[in-house]
């Protein structure tokens, strides 16, 4: 089975951290893309040419959700069932997580422009999701509705507050949402993430 990522996706690294911590990492090859590029392998198997993909015999799974799916599918661990779950509040949440390292996501690649081609309305569009986001999730905290990993939107989460910290897009956030923050404390620290830094 090979797994093609790139470094800097933080849907990539939600699918690397949960191959590792469902222990299949070593039953996997990971292939780095070359995104916007011609010769970019993924476009050999998904003309989107996204990742994170899976490719296993003929199989091709795309999409973040679906590759975590297929992991946890493939997983012997009792937490993986957490991943694929059917309940209507998991999926409203992982709804939730997934726009806000959407939109994270977006604000990193804006921020990449030259600086006067960078949208400041855009940045400022971006800048007021994060924090309605980090609201409902202080929320969510406060009230212990946020729980581990390897379920995917727990990851994503931890990926998304990681990719914030990692380009200083949410200054503060710690302070203000000290729920959030004490959830999040020693994730960067588990050998999933630490493996799978950002450049």
């Amino acid at each position: 089975m090979k797994l093609y990522y790139s470094q800097n996706s933080p849907y990539a690294r939600i699918a690397r951290v949960i191959a590792r911590e469902l222990d299949q990492i070593d039953s996997i090859e990971e292939v780095l893309s070359r995104n916007r590029k011609r010769d970019n392998p993924v476009l050999r198997y998904s003309p989107v040419g996204r990742v994170p993909m899976i490719v296993e015999d003929d199989l091709v799974i795309t999409e973040v959700g679906n590759v975590a799916r297929f992991l946890a599918s493939k997983s012997a661990s009792q937490d993986a069932a957490s991943v694929t779950s059917d309940e209507w509040t998991a999926i409203m949440q992982e709804g939730q997580i997934l726009g806000f390292v959407e939109g994270l996501a977006f604000w990193v690649r804006e921020n990449r422009r030259e600086q006067e081609d960078r949208s400041v309305h855009l940045l400022g569009v971006e800048h007021e999701r994060a924090k309605r986001c980090l609201t409902y999730l202080e929320r969510e905290a406060q009230t212990g509705h946020l729980g581990e990993f390897p379920s995917l939107r727990f990851v994503a989460l931890a990926v998304g507050l990681a990719l914030a910290d990692h380009y200083d897009l949410l200054t503060g956030w710690k302070h203000e949402f000290p729920n959030l923050a004490a959830w999040f404390q020693d994730k960067p620290e588990r050998t999933s993430m630490k493996q799978t830094e950002p450049i």
